[in-house]
């Protein structure tokens, strides 16, 4: 993951949504990955999620990025407290603002191929989020305030793509085939996608991923613990129902009809004797 100037849309891709940052060799036909980024951004398995907000980063890499955006806007005369930048703060104008920050560009493994990567490039008006924006008159004054939230948060050692990572996109969730694809739109904000670049190594190993087990056999492993668990609790549940029932027999004394003849059988022979 890298902060970027520019870059050139591209054809749809797919991914498994593994995040990696990238590095670009001028003089190689590959693209080579940062290999300790990557992993950090794997250590607890990146996610896409529709239903969070923001990109929640490890903490690390998190202060990396938001350092390059904040040097970049001091850079360019816009001051904005670190409240802002690490603490989830709103800043406020009161006139929009046309941002002049590098885009945030996102890796994501190819759904198709090991050693391949596309890249979504994130412009800065989807990770400085309007969170409200009002014009009132009062007498002869108008006031206006229009305010910001950065769409960035520390997230310990995980790495979400919440909603700033899909806006401007259509994404579609394959569920069934185990991958999410991107595909530019014309709706909301114009991120790009450029790819697939290629790595001389694999992504598998350079980042020590793991490929997704797919649902149907994460069903069936279910299904089979499931029968498990049933059928210990029935055996259980049986042997605790039959437990008194062994008990009386083994301590059940004989039939006196038997006690009877055995006797009698006694005196018998005692007699022929």
């Amino acid at each position: 993951m890298t902060t970027a100037s520019d870059g050139s849309s591209m054809p749809p891709n797919s991914s498994d949504g593994n995040v990696s940052g990238s590095e670009a060799d001028a003089h190689s036909k590959y693209f080579e990955i940062d290999r300790d980024v990557c992993r950090t951004l794997n250590e607890q398995k990146s996610i896409v999620d529709s239903g969070t907000t923001n990109i929640r980063l490890p903490d690390e890499l998190f202060r990396r990025v938001v350092n390059e955006f904040k040097s970049a806007a001091q850079k360019s005369n816009v001051l904005i407290l670190d409240e802002f930048w690490y603490h989830g703060e709103a800043a406020c104008w009161p006139e929009p603002q046309v941002w002049s920050l590098p885009w945030l560009a996102i890796d994501l493994l190819d759904g198709d191929a090991e050693n391949q990567y596309f890249t979504l490039e994130i412009p800065p008006q989807n990770y400085m989020r309007v969170v409200s924006a009002r014009n009132s008159t009062g007498g002869s004054e108008t006031f206006s305030e229009f305010c910001y939230k950065l769409g960035l948060e520390a997230g310990g050692t995980e790495t979400v793509l919440g909603y700033t990572a899909m806006e401007g996109f259509e994404v579609l969730f394959n569920r069934s085939a185990g991958w999410i694809g991107w595909k530019s739109s014309n709706c909301g904000p114009s991120p790009r996608i450029s790819g697939p670049h290629n790595t001389s190594v694999s992504l598998l190993i350079q980042c020590k991923l793991i490929e997704p087990v797919s649902d149907v056999s994460i069903s069936i492993k279910a299904a089979q613990w499931t029968l498990f668990v049933i059928s210990m609790i029935a055996l259980g549940v049986l042997v605790y129902l039959l437990a008194p029932c062994v008990k009386m027999m083994l301590a059940k004394p004989l039939p006196r009809t038997q006690q009877i003849s055995l006797s009698q059988a006694a005196l018998v022979d005692q007699e022929g004797t």
